[in-house]
């Protein structure tokens, strides 16, 4: 297994030499929300990078067309997690003290 590098992230090669697998997708989707958890990349990064792995994905030819629903749906449940972090850290959604 080789560790090869998209969108900045360094991830599990676990299937071909090139992104080909919704298992890499989640890999670099969570590193993307932990960019921007710890400050590495803005809101506006994570959000352009989120929306390039679904273009990505959506050109690819080694994903099957499940492989290509299954990537988006990870994606798409990404982009709340997101928000929610972007939140917290404005302090817009918190603890009720």
């Amino acid at each position: 297994m080789t560790n090869n590098v998209y969108l900045g992230k360094r991830v599990p090669d676990l299937g071909k030499g090139s992104l080909s697998n919704p298992l890499e997708v989640l890999g670099i989707s969570f590193n993307i929300l932990l960019d921007y958890a710890t400050g590495k990349i803005d809101y506006k990064t994570a959000s352009s990078r989120l929306n390039l792995l679904e273009l990505i994905v959506q050109k690819d030819q080694d994903f099957s067309n499940i492989e290509k629903t299954i990537s988006h749906g990870i994606v798409d449940l990404t982009r709340p997690a997101l928000k929610a972090s972007q939140l917290l850290k404005s302090g817009l959604l918190g603890d009720d003290k």
